[in-house]
């Protein structure tokens, strides 16, 4: 299996999310997929790592075959021939605990159970989450959980986790531009998706955003009131790990019951979205405002 890690003007996170990756993955190769980051430290980092992992990056001045994270995730699909399966995680992620063989024999055990699975979701629950908490299938013959269709807008695709990239290319698969759209297309494919019940990876929660190279007042006034900065987990305790190998999986494995952010205080909310998001009235505005810029690139076009 190759690790692929998307990356994009975060550098704090990124270095975060690669130090992860060689404490507790450090047998398995990485390529990092940059899409054209601009900031300082992450283009430090991309140089410091070079000879130690495989560095892409998408040159923006050029019509590149890269841009954004489902063109980058289709590279990383088509640039792995060589192995059947691919783990796809984001620069804001972080893998809290060792991988061992207890777990490669997990993700074997779900696939060849599972002909028509494509993906294996591993990271923890949100608590919070409709879609993690009502609905939940549980499978105790491969210890996985499956969502149900008519709660979750994501029941059959999560843009990080391992992918079974052998099967997803004989089916020719092409990434939409948005996940739901590539939630569509895995169902219409047939393709299931189950979500680990020993996951060892997570988003930090209240990360700052990258989607834009400049932010406006509305997005730092909401990233300020939502506390968002850089919280990385303490990695689990053997002890941690080991409640969470052998639990009953009845139990589900939220990241806020079971993981330790640094820095973040005790009664601070956990965001796992981009802090506009969370204020209605500021989300409105930046939707209509997308919405007025949007129509008015099109009227250009014409």
């Amino acid at each position: 299996m190759r690790v692929f890690v998307f990356s994009y003007n975060r550098g704090q996170y990124l270095k975060n999310c690669i130090q992860s990756l060689w404490r507790h993955m450090p047998n398995y190769p990485i390529t990092i997929v940059d899409d054209g980051s601009t900031d300082p430290e992450v283009i430090e980092t991309l140089d410091c790592v070079r000879g130690y992992a495989d560095v892409i990056v998408n040159d923006r001045e050029e019509k590149s075959y890269l841009g954004g994270l489902y063109n980058n995730m289709q590279f990383a699909l088509d640039s792995s021939v060589n192995c059947d399966l691919a783990l796809f995680i984001q620069d804001d992620q972080q893998i809290v605990r060792p991988i061992e063989r207890f777990d490669e024999k997990h993700w074997d055990d779900y696939f060849s159970r599972n002909p028509t699975a494509h993906e294996l979701g591993t990271t923890f629950l949100k608590r919070g989450s409709k879609a993690d908490s009502d609905g939940i299938t549980i499978d105790c013959a491969t210890g996985v959980y499956f969502r149900d269709p008519r709660v979750s807008k994501r029941a059959y695709f999560t843009a990080t986790g391992i992918f079974n990239v052998a099967r997803m290319r004989k089916v020719s698969w092409r990434f939409g531009a948005t996940e739901g759209e590539n939630n569509l297309k895995a169902h219409d494919e047939k393709f299931s998706l189950g979500f680990s019940a020993y996951p060892f990876m997570m988003w930090l929660p209240n990360a700052k955003s990258s989607k834009f190279q400049r932010k406006g007042h509305l997005h730092a006034l909401a990233e300020w009131y939502r506390c968002s900065g850089f919280y990385p987990y303490r990695d689990m305790t053997s002890d941690e790990v080991n409640w969470l190998k052998y639990r009953s999986i009845e139990k589900l494995p939220y990241a806020q019951d079971i993981l330790h952010p640094l820095g973040l205080k005790p009664n601070q909310d956990w965001l796992f979205e981009d802090a506009t998001k969370s204020i209605r009235w500021i989300h409105r505005r930046l939707k209509k405002r997308k919405k007025k810029m949007a129509r008015n690139q099109a009227l250009n076009r014409e």
